[in-house]
């Protein structure tokens, strides 16, 4: 596999399976009493929790797999450039450039 693919497949198994770490706060119920248009008394309840993840990857990562793509075209685009102005010749031009099509391919 890839790269950043194989990385985030070794960091799911370790945690477990789980894709992020999700703690979950207590959760809130709030009820409230409502007249309704026929004059009857009604009860609402709602339930809230609120999710915190803690993410600790990379913004440029965390954005590429969250489908921004944007961002990984701008990426392509810096590094096609930078590979094709490369004077250099032979095997440190041919690494290069391979190394960019490794990193556009992932």
């Amino acid at each position: 596999p890839l790269p950043i693919v194989d990385t985030e497949i070794r960091e799911s198994t370790q945690d477990g399976g789980e894709g992020e770490d999700v703690s979950k706060t207590p959760a809130a119920t709030t009820t409230s009493s409502r007249v309704t248009a026929d004059g009857t008394y009604a009860t609402q309840s709602a339930l809230a929790t609120t999710t915190t993840t803690s993410d600790d990857k990379p913004p440029l990562r965390k954005f590429l797999l969250a489908g921004d793509f944007f961002i990984g075209a701008a990426l392509a685009t810096s590094l096609t450039k930078i590979a094709l102005r490369l004077e250099s010749p032979g095997v440190a031009r041919n690494r290069l450039v391979a190394q960019c099509m490794l990193v556009l391919a992932s």
